[in-house]
């Protein structure tokens, strides 16, 4: 009756195919010691920028730019609204193409 979160990266080809592998990571940081507040080092979970947690920064926000961008689109067809904002809808089909490569 309702598809999986894998059937629904599968079936809008969403995060490249790596589902699987993102979710992990994801799930490891949000239950086990999210981000770098268990760890001992005296870089990460400080407050200070440091590489390591930038990149899953950036790696989440193009995720979210993904996801956000296809139900704007999904949006946009259930309910006919192609012309109500064409530059906002050529902008998140834009966004969506781009975050897939």
């Amino acid at each position: 009756m309702h598809l999986s979160d894998d059937e629904v990266a599968a079936e809008f080809s969403l995060i490249g195919g790596i589902f699987k592998p993102i979710y992990r990571l994801l799930s490891n940081h949000s239950h086990g010691s999210p981000f770098a507040t268990y760890t001992q080092s005296n870089e990460r979970g400080r407050g200070t920028e440091n590489a390591a947690e930038k990149s899953y920064l950036v790696l989440m926000l193009k995720l979210l730019n993904q996801y956000l961008s296809c139900a704007i689109i999904s949006q946009v067809a259930l309910l006919s609204l192609e012309s109500a904002d064409p530059e906002g809808y050529l902008y998140a089909k834009k966004i969506f193409s781009a975050e897939r490569t």
